[in-house]
């Protein structure tokens, strides 16, 4: 079987999760592709001040090899990659709510990155809303998306808006004078130290 083909069936089989079995089924599925050293499990994630989020159905985490599960709901914020806010259908208010979710884990504190310069060596924990259908269209949700942006430091938007049922939204770049490119992947602060390359970035709904 082709990657692809792989990617395809495994996106059915999560698609088809009922919300009871949605957990369970996204973590397994998240686990089957990334392999070691990222695991995945429901946890809050913590951080060197104490500061706590709520519980994320899906937190992406690197672990040490052979280490056992841990014992403990909290994930450490260094050793996390990304948090998933998940539900089986999307409102409005729940949509507000997982952007505030999102944006408190981003929001905590993270040591350096372990290579600095490495322009692949990041502390960005990736955000990412996850809803199995929603009782509003990807047109609504990306202005919802945009109103609730204006509001917050682009460190604290989340990376992707997912509707299995739908499609996706999330940030493509423009270089003037061009034509939308490549997906845009919103630095961490400071990481861009001299100054910024002229561009634009928008919404993309897939």
């Amino acid at each position: 079987m082709g990657l692809s083909q792989e990617a395809h069936d495994a996106g059915q089989e999560v698609a088809s999760a009922a919300g009871a079995t949605l957990p369970e089924t996204l973590n397994r599925v998240l686990e089957r592709f990334l392999g070691w050293p990222y695991r995945v499990t429901s946890a809050c994630v913590v951080d060197q001040d104490g500061t706590r989020t709520e519980r994320f159905v899906s937190v992406a985490y690197v672990t040490s090899e052979g280490a056992a599960a841990p014992e403990s709901t909290a994930i450490p914020a260094d050793a996390v990659a990304a948090v998933i806010d998940s539900c089986e259908s999307l409102n409005l208010d729940g949509f507000r709510a997982a952007y505030s979710r999102i944006a408190q884990a981003k929001r905590l504190r993270k040591g350096a990155a372990p290579h600095p310069g490495v322009p692949w060596s990041t502390t960005v924990t990736l955000g990412i809303i996850f809803a199995l259908r929603s009782e509003l269209p990807l047109d609504d949700l990306a202005e919802e998306l945009n109103r609730l942006n204006a509001g917050k430091p682009g460190g604290e938007w989340p990376n992707m808006v997912v509707v299995a049922s739908t499609g996706v939204i999330d940030y493509a770049v423009q270089f003037p004078g061009e034509s939308l490119s490549a997906d845009f992947l919103i630095p961490a602060e400071g990481e861009i130290t001299g100054p910024a390359p002229p561009m634009y970035i928008g919404f993309v709904k897939k």
